[in-house]
């Protein structure tokens, strides 16, 4: 099996033990646990740490899933044939049998045929799981005398408080420090790949190490600033990367994939898989901006970045102005007016604004709209700026229509009366509607009042005409003076 192939494998690294560190850790109000630990060092000559190799470029691309695939080449002399190497710096949540190892300089000549991966972090429960039935001491320190003692005891039980046996005697619960002879052999500090190879290059090569983790995300949020007429508006794009996945990744070139990919639950996800493999090609460049990648879409942040764990890092995508844009009113009801008897005068129903624009090159956009949210904002005659609204998009691909709903218009009011109602059969009912809406505004607006049906429904009579914009939904388009009053009246017959 050569090098580009993927294998997990179960064998004990080859260790030598030597006490380096005293480890503290609090166990109960009256007990602090101190652990002596040993940790391995590899002595063969065959024997390298990948760690304390050069790196040679870092790559993340983040997916909006909690995904992201990682890219890391880096600089090293392999002795030539057989010998294990430890590769640490991964994340706690990576997909260990997502991972690929290369050599970029010689490819055929280097194979990695089987990886353990150690996971199990030093922990102080589990460390003291490892010692229940064992010796260990427990050092605490005597105030009246001014001096440490050391007890040594039995650990009985690790299940909420400590359970000792010293002498003849059972304690629950012992003041003091627990020090332990040394760390199991099964545990680690941090997580690591452990990978037996055989290797026929000689001198310096590349090794690159692809793989999948979880813990990473992104998102799209918009900021939109209109002018003053309402004419034309202003956008820009940030990306927000969230990192917890316990390693921080330094100076790397992030890229950001648009889109929805499939995972597998609970396997290692084919489909990620094999994006893992095409962005791993040759499509690692330095030019920003966005680019189709198989169903989806890349974004290459400019520059390097670090993203350190625990932290989230903003990224333009990109921005334009002078888009045209247009402000609509609209007054949409529900389909279960038709199908009863109102007596009300008149029943209100909120006008809503939205902004609506097209992305075509020719309104200075036709770029790929990942889904996030759009925040709109527009300055005010003292040039304060002030926000207008918010509305979530979904993605949008370039020639495609954007619709942002920023919120209910104070000054437009719409009643909608019923007034003629017949129930014709069991399930045939006919009933007539007067809108009326009043425009309190300094300007002319239009209104479009959409009246949504159902069943098989047949409008008999119209005070005006409509428009059908699906299988359901009509739409009367009102023009309504500054200061003045419109009405539009209309008959439906409605089967269930």
């Amino acid at each position: 099996m050569r090098a580009n192939s993927l294998r997990t494998m179960d064998f004990e690294p080859r260790t030598n033990k030597g006490v380096i560190m005293l480890f503290k850790k609090h166990i109960f109000p009256f007990a602090i646990l101190a652990v002596f630990f040993f940790v391995s060092s590899c002595t063969a000559q065959s024997d390298i740490k990948a760690l304390n190799s050069k790196k040679a470029g870092l790559t993340v691309s983040v997916y909006s899933n909690n995904l992201s695939l990682v890219r890391d080449v880096r600089g090293i002399n392999i002795p030539v044939g057989m010998g294990e190497m430890t590769f640490d710096d991964i994340p706690e949540s990576i997909i260990p049998e997502t991972v690929n190892v290369t050599s970029l300089t010689g490819p055929e000549g280097f194979d990695v045929f089987r990886q353990q991966y150690d996971y199990d972090l030093i922990a102080p429960d589990k460390l003291l799981d490892d010692y229940v039935g064992k010796k260990i001491k427990i050092m605490s320190f005597n105030e009246y005398h001014d001096r440490k003692e050391i007890v040594e005891a039995e650990l009985l039980s690790n299940r909420g408080s400590k359970v000792y046996r010293i002498g003849d005697e059972i304690f629950l619960g012992y003041p003091g420090h627990i020090v332990l002879p040394e760390v199991p052999d099964n545990f680690t500090t941090k997580p690591q790949l452990l990978w037996a190879y055989d290797n026929n290059n000689t001198g310096d090569q590349k090794i690159e190490v692809t793989y999948l983790t979880r813990g990473m995300s992104w998102k799209a949020d918009y900021i939109l600033f209109l002018d003053d007429k309402d004419l034309f508006a202003s956008i820009d794009c940030w990306s927000t990367i969230n990192n917890n996945s316990g390693v921080s990744y330094k100076d790397s070139k992030v890229r950001i994939i648009a889109g929805d990919v499939r995972q597998e639950a609970p396997r290692a996800m084919k489909t990620a898989r094999y994006a893992m493999d095409m962005a791993a090609a040759p499509a690692f460049n330095e030019a920003a901006g966005e680019k189709p990648f198989f169903e989806y879409h890349i974004y290459d942040v400019p520059g390097n970045i670090t993203l350190a764990n625990n932290k989230s890092v903003q990224a333009k995508l990109f921005s334009s102005k002078n888009i045209s844009v247009k402000k609509e009113f609209e007054a949409r009801s529900t389909y279960s007016y038709y199908t009863r008897s109102y007596n009300k005068e008149g029943t209100p129903v909120p006008v809503n604004v939205t902004m609506n624009f097209r992305n075509d090159k020719k309104n200075n956009l036709g770029i790929p709209f990942p889904g996030g949210v759009i925040r709109v904002y527009k300055k005010d005659a003292q040039n304060n700026a002030g926000f207008i609204g918010e509305d979530r998009i979904t993605n949008t691909s370039e020639e495609e229509e954007l619709k942002i709903e920023l919120g209910t218009a104070f000054d437009i009011k719409v009643e909608k009366k019923q007034t003629d109602y017949k129930q014709l059969s069991k399930n045939l009912y006919e009933s007539a509607w007067e809108v009326t809406l009043r425009n309190n505004k300094d300007n002319d607006v239009v209104v479009n009042v959409i009246e949504t049906l159902q069943g098989n429904w047949t409008v008999i009579d119209e005070s005006m005409s409509y428009e059908k914009i699906d299988a359901y939904r009509i739409k009367f388009a009102i023009k309504v003076s500054a200061g003045k009053e419109s009405k539009v009246s209309y008959r439906v017959k409605v089967g269930i």
